[in-house]
């Protein structure tokens, strides 16, 4: 098709058959008949949702009040049980503790003190309460009939509504304080009912159609609005509050049925004409959708030609049955010369290192494949690489149609991996190279440096004769100097040993505990001018592994002497070695400056210190805890590192009790 029938088929003109009119008018009548038996059902459904739903903020409504209502109630226990505990016998204490409970609950009236001939003697608070104070409550009717039951059945007796002393309707709580000794008088709590069912009841007057009653017996003390303006329904429930029983009703407003029965049928009828219409539109949406297909083909066929990749599809059996012209573009091969051939037939073709197997098995099992890999000879002669992926496609009654996929060229990304591998090789031998020479040096000029040792010591014991203080300061600075230095060497013979893969292990039974008592014996010195608590924490009995002695030696070293070196004086250091279930751990915690959490893993890098902080530069060539981590890991053990600036640091290092690792560093890495 050319390009003038393009743009005419990307324009298609839809038009509704009489069918499919009669179709949309017959759903619409259908759907104006079921409107009006929806909305019969669907008024029954309201009443029932309703008055459960009456029900329901019943329930929440009483069971919030008397959840309310009784945690005022246990106020006078708590005030009962602090005399008991004697927290409160006169009035300052007593004034002390109802105040504290009157600060958490504003909505109590007032706490009070009755002696036993039932006088209100001590009030609190006293503002707003002046008129209870020296009241007796045996001459007034239903508060002494209160007292008596209270005093009598020994716990809390709540009077009816009354008119309270200090004015307005509410009612008075008693508790009797009974110890052994005798009876004391009681706890009186006095409530206004606004104050007690309203704070429980904070949201009863949401929205316009709710409506809440209590009353107790014939009394009410409590409405949360003004009557409804409408019809409702009511539910009741009763709630025990003490010893008086509670009817909490709810008043909810019905809703205006007839109206809403209107309305639900007038939007049905106008669902249904429109599912009427959208039933021709999704027809002619069809018509035009098998217009729009042969569309997108043609633009598919215009995206496969403009991309960088091709596009290829084979039959059931393999055949190639179409390539989109950027494969010639890329190869110069005409795709009529590969159409009807399966890929193992085509000439100048390889498939590289695993890349047929996979493309071969992954066809057999009809799976996906992703960027296989193989190579075409040009016909320029020049080699380009080519990536493959495909995925098997299926009819809709499952019928296998063959694989449809895309090819790239990758020539560009292979060659430089090839670059990367081969400069990554000349990196790795440039690294050893490196490490073979750090050790030669490092083994070279231990020499020297044992002379410098060794004549230094002659120097300072004075085996050549004497010297004057002067040299004798000399030579020791000599001595001092030359051990640090050898230390260095030692450490950079260690490391290099190691990363060259020539530091070779002995394994054999040692007893841990021996070997860090020894290894401890070299740091006292530099301890003690620091005036450190160095302790070592060993277990009564040997712990014997499986391990390099030499290995242990040096991480223990390492790991103690940083130890001392990073803790200020007047400091602790602890090690504790323990037994675990399949090895043994060495725990060193000191007091020192400690590392912050972003430095820990740098710190056991080769050539690596905490930085950040000036005062964790020390002497060293940063390669202690490099050696002890490459030790740890060559034994298949742990090495954690628990640090904080200011707190100390702890280094755990454990090691299995069977040497778990190969004779030489290079295997077991």
């Amino acid at each position: 098709m050319d390009r003038q029938n393009r743009k005419s088929a990307s324009r298609p003109r839809v038009r509704l058959s009489s069918s499919e009119i009669l179709i949309s008018a017959a759903v619409g009548l259908c759907l104006v008949l079921l409107t009006y038996l929806y909305v019969d059902n669907r008024r029954e459904d309201t009443e029932a949702h309703l008055l459960s739903d009456a029900e329901s903020e019943l329930r929440y409504f009483t069971a919030k009040l008397e959840t309310h209502a009784n945690a005022r109630l246990d106020v006078a226990r708590r005030m009962r049980a602090a005399w008991l505990m004697g927290f409160v016998d006169d009035e300052e204490s007593y004034s002390r503790v109802a105040g504290a409970e009157i600060s958490l609950f504003d909505d109590l009236q007032a706490i009070n003190w009755v002696n036993p001939q039932g006088v209100i003697t001590w009030v609190n608070p006293l503002k707003g309460n002046e008129a209870a104070l020296g009241l007796n409550v045996l001459s007034v009717d239903a508060p002494s009939r209160a007292l008596e039951m209270a005093r009598a059945e020994g716990r809390a007796i709540m009077t009816p509504p009354i008119q309270l002393a200090q004015g307005g309707v509410g009612t008075v709580v008693y508790l009797p304080v009974m110890p052994d000794s005798g009876e004391l008088g009681f706890i009186n709590i006095a409530f206004r009912y606004k104050s007690l069912v309203g704070g429980g009841l904070t949201d009863a007057g949401r929205g316009d159609g709710l409506r809440i009653l209590v009353d107790d017996g014939t009394e009410r003390v409590f409405e949360s609005r003004e009557p409804l303006d409408s019809s409702f329904v009511a539910v009741s429930d009763t709630i025990a509050i003490a010893n008086r029983m509670w009817r909490v009703t709810l008043e909810l407003r019905e809703p205006e049925f007839h109206i809403e029965s209107l309305r639900q049928s007038t939007l049905f009828f106008i669902a249904g004409s429109f599912v009427s219409i959208l039933i021709g539109c999704l027809v002619a949406a069809v018509l035009f959708s098998i217009r729009s297909l042969r569309v997108s083909e043609l633009r598919l066929a215009d995206f496969a030609d403009a991309s960088s990749d091709w596009f290829w599809e084979t039959d059931p059996e393999g055949r190639f049955t179409y390539f989109s012209n950027r494969f010639y573009e890329l190869t110069g091969v005409d795709r009529q010369d590969i159409i009807g051939r399966e890929i193992s037939d085509i000439d100048n073709l390889a498939l590289t290192g695993p890349s047929s197997a996979r493309l071969a098995e992954s066809m057999e099992c009809r799976e996906g494949f992703k960027n296989v890999e193989w190579q075409r000879l040009k016909p320029d002669g020049d080699t380009i690489r080519l990536a493959l992926s495909g995925v098997p496609a299926y009819a809709d009654d499952s019928l296998f149609l063959g694989y449809r996929g895309v090819g790239s060229d990758v020539t560009e990304r292979w060659r430089f991996e090839q670059r990367l591998a081969t400069a990554l090789q000349d990196a790795e031998e440039a690294n050893h190279a490196k490490s073979r020479f750090l050790a030669t040096l490092s083994h070279e000029l231990r020499t020297p440096m044992n002379a410098i040792l060794g004549f230094s010591e002659f120097m300072r014991a004075g085996l050549f004769g004497p010297i004057n203080e002067r040299y004798r300061n000399y030579a020791n600075d000599i001595h001092s100097s030359g051990q640090h230095l050898l230390a260095l060497i030692d450490d950079l013979l260690s490391y290099s040993t190691m990363e060259a893969g020539e530091r070779r292990f002995v394994p054999e039974r040692i007893d841990v505990g021996t070997e860090i008592r020894e290894t401890a014996k070299n740091v006292n010195a530099m301890a003690a001018e620091k005036a450190l608590d160095l302790t070592i924490d060993l277990p009564d009995t040997p712990l014997v592994i499986e391990a390099d002695a030499r290995s242990v030696t040096q991480i223990v070293m390492n790991v103690l002497t940083n130890a001392v070196k990073f803790t200020d004086a007047g400091g602790k250091v602890t090690v504790k070695v323990a037994p675990t279930d399949d090895g043994v751990e060495i725990a060193t915690t000191d007091t020192g400056i400690g590392i912050a959490e972003n430095q820990i893993e740098k710190v056991l890098e080769p050539f690596a210190q905490a930085s950040g902080n000036p005062t964790l530069s020390k002497e060293g060539t940063g390669l202690g805890l490099a050696i002890v981590k490459g030790l740890v890991e060559a034994h298949r053990g742990r090495l954690h590192i628990e640090s904080a600036p200011g707190k100390g640091t702890k280094v755990t290092v454990w090691l299995p009790a069977v040497f778990a690792g190969s004779e030489s560093l290079d295997a077991a890495s």
